[in-house]
């Protein structure tokens, strides 16, 4: 609990200054009235406690908002917020009614200054209690008396493959002051705090809830040159329908929660889940958590805000890298070369200044953009940002304005408006003349065959995948393969960006021959992916492998493969993936490894694709051909 602030007071008398003793009267006087007024006060707040358990307020949706109460499992009531100084009684994050009796006890109690960290509390008892006016004092919180915003936005930065812990995208809410830019907006932040710089190890660790998650408000310039500057996330920003008082309700519980720790967990309890209680708080009735049970995949909360009526608008922010890729999309090869050697400082930026205007300016603009974008990455120290930003300037500025030097930035689909996260999946396979049904049932989340998104998006994201092979002839139902986690980013390079491609996955496959049993696989890796554009995208990955399980000599096998693909579109609402991968397997049981095939995935509808799938294979010293097709429903 936070500690109130008790104040003890001596009250003094001239009398007693001059040694003299106060008269028995007065003295009795003074406790009978002190004594009767504490008594009056303290029995109003009993009343008050009392008319709180007749309109059962405890049990109301909103108390139970204002706290996060929620019942796991369909149990007993708790808490998401595991902070102990957010309750008033000790039992309070399990028990809403002691919490309620403690919480009217202590907010009631006549000591205004208390009231402050608990007002969204203070504030909604009051409207729901209704005591006698001017009974109690009115709390004056300084640091919320002159903040009323006129706007709310949910901003979601979208997917960056090369952080896993971005990999889903993120949401935050700005709210919009009196202000003329709304780059100085504040941004509303849920987070957890650490001070990890290896993603892996943050995203091992926010699965599991070791880090504690804080809400935290700051200008929103600085998050949109966190998230479009330095990590080339696109930016997606919705405003929401609320009224000036329902904005203030959510101020109040922003600042219940400041300094209040949850612990965050990446899959359910996240940046996304947490930030629907401010919503919730501004408005009552909504029970937009109740629609998360199992997971919260960012981009889902956009979904149910806009199914519950609350988004007016949605506005596309594309980041630095973005701009910087569709300046180069209007360049020929001869002039990115020369915009990369004037970023270089291989050629001046005089050098445009012999050509036709608009082609210096597309030039120069685009070499503008790349040295802000170095200097944000830290690719460029301050002396050199400085002396190649001003000198390009220089030049750019005797080129006069061209209004039509670029068209804007096409805005791509709304990503709330693709196809649902979780996928379920039913066809027919053909394996070696046998033929089996398979069902799929994947929870979250893409693969680099889903035609919604663009080539130069090489993302394969995929969290519990589980594959049941129907087989022939009293087979039954096996378990053919799950994956927990099988993640590829393919980033692709150009002159102006070079990122790392890389993979990582955990699971089980089925492992060829009579009661072999099951495998565990620990996969990982990395490479380079090219193109991305009309032309597809190319790829080339090392992928070390580890197998271990009672099927195979020794009971593991350690080794791994290359593999080459390309991803490409036959016609605008499907997508391929052509590959090939071989290797061996030298340690434990020694194997050779190869595979070669096509799959893709045709769009039938907004959340129904047709799979298809064909492969040769050779591991474990079987091989095997097979091909199939699967009815694929997103939801």
């Amino acid at each position: 609990m936070r500690k109130p602030d008790f104040c003890i007071f001596i009250l003094g008398d001239p009398l007693l200054q001059n040694n003299k003793k106060m008269p028995l009267p007065l003295f009795l006087f003074l406790i009978l009235i002190f004594g009767f007024s504490g008594a009056a006060a303290e029995e109003k707040v009993e009343a008050l406690v009392l008319q709180a358990e007749e309109m059962k307020l405890a049990e109301h949706s909103y108390w139970h908002v204002l706290y996060h109460y929620h019942r796991p499992l369909g149990m007993g009531m708790k808490s998401r917020i595991d902070d102990p100084s957010f309750f008033i009684s000790p039992v309070g994050r399990k028990n809403p009614k002691e919490e309620m009796n403690a919480a009217i006890r202590f907010l009631f109690s006549g000591s205004a200054e208390n009231i402050c960290p608990y007002i969204a509390r203070y504030h909604w008892l009051y409207e729901q209690l209704q005591p006698e006016p001017g009974l109690f004092p009115e709390p004056v919180c300084e640091e919320l008396k002159d903040i009323h915003p006129t706007s709310a936005r949910v901003v979601f930065p979208t997917y960056f493959m090369n952080s896993p812990a971005s990999m889903f995208g993120h949401t935050l809410m700005t709210l919009r002051l009196d202000n003329t830019s709304r780059m100085l907006d504040k941004a509303v932040n849920y987070s957890a705090f650490t001070q990890e710089t290896n993603g892996f190890v943050f995203a091992f660790k926010g699965i599991f809830g070791f880090y504690p998650g804080y809400f935290n408000v700051l200008p929103y310039y600085k998050k949109i040159q966190e998230y479009g500057e330095i990590n080339q996330r696109d930016i997606w920003e919705y405003r929401l329908d609320l009224e000036s008082h329902e904005l203030d309700a959510m101020v109040r519980h922003i600042r219940e929660m400041e300094g209040i720790y949850s612990d965050y967990y990446f899959f359910d309890e996240n940046c996304s889940f947490t930030l629907m209680y401010l919503v919730e708080a501004a408005r009552p009735g909504l029970n937009l958590t109740d629609a998360f049970p199992l997971w919260v995949i960012p981009v889902d909360t956009i979904r149910v805000l806009e199914k519950a009526g609350l988004i007016v608008e949605a506005e596309y922010r594309p980041s630095r890298a973005t701009i910087i890729r569709h300046r180069l999309s209007h360049l020929s090869s001869e002039d990115q070369k020369l915009a990369l050697d004037i970023l270089e400082g291989r050629e001046q930026s005089e050098t445009v200044l012999d050509m036709e205007a608009l082609r210096a300016i597309r030039i120069l603009d685009t070499v503008i953009d790349c040295i802000r974008y170095r200097f944000v990455k830290r690719k460029m120290d301050q002396d050199d940002y400085q002396k190649t930003l001003l000198q390009a300037l220089r030049v750019r500025s005797r080129l006069g304005v061209a209004d039509d030097a670029l068209p804007p930035v096409p805005e791509p689909v709304r990503p709330e408006k693709l196809h649902g996260s979780s996928r379920l999946s039913a066809g027919v396979q053909v394996s070696d003349g046998k033929t089996a049904g398979i069902l799929i049932y994947r929870p979250a989340f893409t693969d680099l065959t889903d035609p919604d998104y663009p080539e130069s998006d090489g993302i394969r994201i995929v969290f519990g995948e589980t594959s049941l092979r129907i087989g022939p002839e009293g087979e039954g139902i096996q378990l053919d393969r799950f994956d927990a986690i099988d993640i590829m980013s393919l980033s692709p390079r150009d002159r102006f960006f070079t990122p790392l491609s890389w993979a990582a996955g955990i699971g089980l496959e089925g492992v060829p021959g009579e009661g072999r049993g099951r495998l565990l696989r620990i996969s990982g890796g990395a490479g380079f992916a090219w193109g991305g554009g009309q032309y597809g995208l190319s790829y080339f990955m090392a992928l070390p492998r580890f197998f271990a399980g009672s099927g195979l000599d020794d009971g593991y096998s350690l080794g791994g493969v290359v593999r080459a693909g390309w991803i490409f579109r036959l016609f605008e609402h499907s997508k391929w993936q052509a590959f090939a991968e071989g290797g061996g397997f030298g340690a434990g049981h020694q194997s050779y490894a190869a595979a070669a095939g096509l799959e893709g995935s045709v769009r039938l509808g907004r959340n129904w694709h047709l799979g298809f799938e064909t492969m040769h294979e050779e591991r474990w010293g079987q091989s095997a051909f097979r091909t199939g097709m699967a009815l694929h429903w997103f939801h």
